[in-house]
This record gives structure tokens, C-alpha cells and sequence, in this order.
């Protein structure tokens, strides 16, 4: 029997026996722990009680000491395995019994990535076997695995949690991680579990503005000496395009004058000098061109498991390939659900990227809201932002109405939704050569609502 057996064997005997006297603690412990997990996990005796007190509280009939032992002799339970239990097991703590159930939940978990991997080595081993529909059907039943998980939780470990937070606080820190740029995090930061969309048409900048932001959290990990990653999926572009972008960007150099051979001695100097800076932060990008939820939600946890990942995201929803939808909205509602639930899941914030409707072009001001994200988004969003520049449409002859501050050089970033902070346009430097944003001085506008 393997250490995970043990300890989950031990925890369904303590909780079963603490249950037994303290039917107000079910409630909670059913909450976290299924009666099919106990019987997967353990079996047994322990099993066969716990399941007739959920059965129990969930039926018409009352629970009670009673009716439990009633219940019980029905099924041939051994009430001698049950004195033996009694009289080692001593009262304990509700927060107790809440490790006790999700030990029981991560041995069964345990059991089940066994399970899954065996079938996928037979099928490996099969005659004919493609890797691709192997390592496939792997990850799928891990998905569905994955979304049966009960997440609720009793507020004892809710608070243990937020009281971990306010007390990093009190002791000089933020709620939430820098974006990196001064003027950005004045409306929102990024906070784990929430799920930042950030809108624009075509050429307007959103992923310059997301790469930078990966870079600066990045950049916060290495400079802190902290343990963590950030993971950028890069569907829309290559990673070697990916990379190369954001090295001519952080570095000032135009990637036209690089990719012809055009750039001086100081240029390919600043760009090397930038690429060995890059090659050392913890970044990873994936550029599976049409990814699936499940697909982001696997390298994620394979990360995580290895170092807690910072901040994730993707560019561009579009992109996120939903099989069984039936329309394009419901394509993108399933993408952006998926999506907010991966950082959720595993506590870190996700930003997507997202098109916004031609609709916008025809207006003579160009300015896009949240509500003109492509099918979906912005319900789902904690935080949403859209880029105009308006630098772009004059360079293309058309007029376009906004202050003559904004004509050349400025990005305006829009911060339409947030859940938790500030709303209000942002102006923000841009240079087109080099596709970068910086802060810019001026102040930030209200927007009336």
C-alpha cells in the first residue's frame, strides 16, 4: 500500500468516526467530498458509512443517530469495525476534517491519473498506435476529470487564504502584481483567478501591449528572486516571431531594419544585448495554432506543478478551437468561459486578447467600448480594455475626432469594465517602429456614466 493509500485510509477512519457524533459537520465535509470519491478512494467500511449519511441528508428521512444505525444494519454494516474506530478517534476541529476529506480527494485523484496513464500506455503499446490520438484522448479524460472537480470550499479555508493575502498587505505589498506600467496599474492589477481582456481592431497595438506586460512580469519574477513563470500562447504568431518582437521592442529596434539587414553595429549590439536578457527570464510560450481549452488548461497544470505560473494568456480568442459549438458566439462564450476558468482554477490571472466588430471603423471618433468585443468577453471579464490609436486611421487619410494631443504617438487605453477598481481611458505612449508602449504623463480622463 503506497503512502497516499495510507494516509487517505487514515482520514476516511477519522472522519467517519468524528461524523458519527457531529451530523452539523456534514453539511460542509459533503460539500468537499463526494460519497462515489470515498468509495473510489478507500471503500470499505468507511465508505459504506459515509455514503448512507449523505444519502441520509439528502433524502426526506431525518439524519439521526437513529435512522444512521437503522440505515446501516440494512446494508450489513460491521458495527464491531465501528466500536474499534470509536474508541481510538478523538473529537476534532472542523478545519481537521476538511484535510481529512481532501486527503481522500487527492488520493482518488492520484488513483485516477494512474488509471488514465496505464490505458494510455496499453494504447501506446498498441499495434498501429499514433502518438497524436494517444497523447489526445489522455488529456481529455484528464479534462473531464478535471471539470467534475467540486470546488466548493468552506469559508475556514477561504479565510485562511485572504487572511495570507491581507497580511502581505499590511506588510508592504499590493493586492495584485504590477502590469508594469505606472499608469496602468493606477486603474487595475493583475489579481490571480481574475480574467483581464484587453479588445482592439486590427494594428491598434493589443499584442505589443500584452507581450510587454508577460516581459514586466517576468522581469518582476527574476529581479525579486521569486519562484514563478509566466506562459504566453502565442496562437496568432510563431514563437520565434513572438520572441524576436519582443526583443526589437524592449530593445528599440525597428524588426523591419533587422529582418533586412539594415540595422547598424549599435542596433544588432542593443537587439543581442536584449535577446540574452530575454533568454533568461521565466517565460514560456506555446504556439499551437489552434489550441483547445483543455490543451491550455494541461500545459498550465504541468507547469504550475513545477513552478507556480504568475500570469498567463493568450492571443487571440478567435484562435481557441471549442469542437462541439454550434454558432460563433457560443464558440466564443465557451472560449472565454474556458479561459477564466483555467485561472481560476489554478490561481493566477489570464489575459486574453480579442477582436472587436468592423462596426467601430464607421464612427467618425473610432472609439471602441466593451461591448463591441467580438461575440463575447465581456461579460466574462474582471478587467476589459480596448486600444485605439488614432495616429492609425489619420495615417491612412481618414479624419478622425480627438483631442490634438492624441493625434501622433499615443495609444488611448480604454479601462471600460473592472469589477474591482477604477474605469477611465488611459493615454499611453506608442512607437509604430518598434511597436512598444510607455507610460505617457498625462492624466488619466473619467468616463461618464
Amino acid at each position: 500500500m503506497t503512502e497516499s493509500a495510507d494516509k487517505a485510509n487514515i482520514a476516511a477512519d477519522h472522519l467517519v468516526g468524528n461524523l458519527y457524533f457531529n451530523f452539523d459537520a456534514l453539511p460542509i465535509v459533503a460539500g468537499i467530498l463526494s460519497p462515489e470519491t470515498v468509495r473510489f478512494a478507500v471503500g470499505g467500511n468507511a465508505a459504506v458509512a459515509y455514503s448512507e449519511m449523505c444519502r441520509l441528508l439528502r433524502s426526506d428521512e431525518r439524519l439521526s443517530a437513529g435512522s444512521l444505525e437503522a440505515g446501516l444494519r440494512k446494508l450489513g454494516f460491521d458495527f464491531g469495525w465501528l466500536a474499534k474506530l470509536q474508541s481510538r478517534v478523538a473529537a476534532e476541529s472542523l478545519p481537521t476534517l476538511n484535510n481529512y476529506a481532501a486527503e481522500i480527494v487527492n488520493h482518488a485523484e492520484l488513483l485516477k491519473v494512474q488509471q488514465y496513464s496505464q490505458e494510455a500506455i496499453t494504447a501506446a503499446q498498441a499495434d498501429g498506435a499514433k502518438a497524436a490520438t494517444v497523447k489526445g484522448e489522455l488529456l481529455s479524460k484528464l479534462a473531464t476529470e478535471q471539470q467534475k472537480m467540486d470546488t466548493v470550499e468552506h469559508t475556514s479555508i477561504i479565510g485562511a487564504r485572504v487572511r495570507e493575502r491581507l497580511m502581505e498587505v499590511r506588510g508592504g505589498k499590493v493586492w495584485g502584481a504590477s502590469t508594469g506600467f505606472k499608469s496602468l496599474d493606477k486603474q487595475f492589477r493583475l489579481v490571480d483567478g481574475e480574467l483581464v481582456v484587453i479588445a482592439a481592431r486590427p494594428s491598434q497595438g493589443k499584442t505589443s501591449i500584452i507581450r510587454q506586460i508577460f516581459y514586466n512580469r517576468a522581469m518582476q519574477i527574476a529581479r525579486n528572486d521569486e519562484p514563478g513563470q509566466v506562459v504566453f500562447f502565442s496562437s496568432d504568431d510563431t514563437s520565434d516571431k513572438f520572441f524576436l518582437d519582443l526583443a526589437c521592442a524592449m530593445a528599440l529596434v525597428d524588426s523591419n531594419r533587422i529582418k533586412d539587414n539594415l540595422a547598424t553595429k549599435d542596433e544588432w549590439d542593443k537587439l543581442e544585448y536584449e535577446i540574452t536578457i530575454i533568454e533568461s527570464l521565466p517565460i514560456f510560450v506555446d504556439d499551437t495554432p489552434r489550441p483547445t481549452v483543455e490543451h491550455m488548461y494541461y500545459k498550465c497544470a504541468m507547469l504550475n506543478a513545477q513552478k507556480p505560473i504568475k500570469l498567463a494568456g493568450q492571443d487571440y480568442a478567435g484562435l481557441i478551437r471549442v469542437d462541439d459549438a454550434r454558432s460563433e458566439r457560443q464558440e466564443a462564450e465557451r472560449a472565454f468561459t474556458g479561459v477564466k476558468g483555467i485561472g481560476n482554477t489554478l490561481r493566477f490571472p489570464w489575459i486574453q486578447l480579442s477582436q472587436i466588430t468592423k462596426g467601430v471603423e464607421s464612427r467618425a471618433d473610432k472609439w471602441p467600448t466593451p461591448s463591441d468585443l467580438m461575440y463575447a468577453g465581456e461579460a466574462e471579464a474582471n478587467v476589459c480594455l480596448t486600444i485605439m490609436r488614432p495616429e492609425h486611421y489619420i495615417s491612412r487619410g481618414e479624419d478622425i475626432d480627438c483631442d490634438d494631443r492624441y493625434k501622433k504617438g499615443v495609444a488611448l487605453v480604454n479601462v471600460g469594465k473592472n469589477k474591482s477598481g477604477k474605469i477611465g481611458v488611459v493615454p499611453m505612449a506608442f512607437r509604430p517602429e518598434f511597436a512598444r508602449f510607455d507610460d505617457l504623463a498625462f492624466e488619466r480622463t473619467e468616463l461618464e456614466y
